[in-house]
């Protein structure tokens, strides 16, 4: 996945389960798009290395999950996320 399609309304997507689809990298999705609507973002079961920063954006994320992984660290900047309830990283390589 590198794009979201040009016909979706992203404003009006509260639920993106990515899961389960061998991702490498964190999707490029146009995270101002989604920042007022995404409620769940789930990128479980996926090979993802990195967090990136620009999902702080995200400011009505109630739930990440980012469960089986491979993410070894995660930004401080996910501290800014106000409104994240459910941070669920377990199954990485976080020490």
């Amino acid at each position: 996945i590198q794009t979201m399609a040009s016909g979706i309304n992203s404003s009006l997507i509260h639920t993106l389960r990515l899961c389960g689809n061998s991702l490498t990298k964190f999707p490029a999705l146009q995270y101002s798009n989604f920042s007022n609507s995404l409620v769940l973002l789930d990128l479980s079961n996926n090979r993802i290395s990195d967090l990136p920063v620009g999902i702080t954006v995200l400011s009505r994320l109630e739930q990440l999950d980012l469960r089986l992984n491979l993410l070894s660290a995660v930004p401080s900047e996910i501290c800014q996320m106000m409104g994240l309830r459910h941070l669920l990283l377990s199954h990485n390589k976080i020490t």
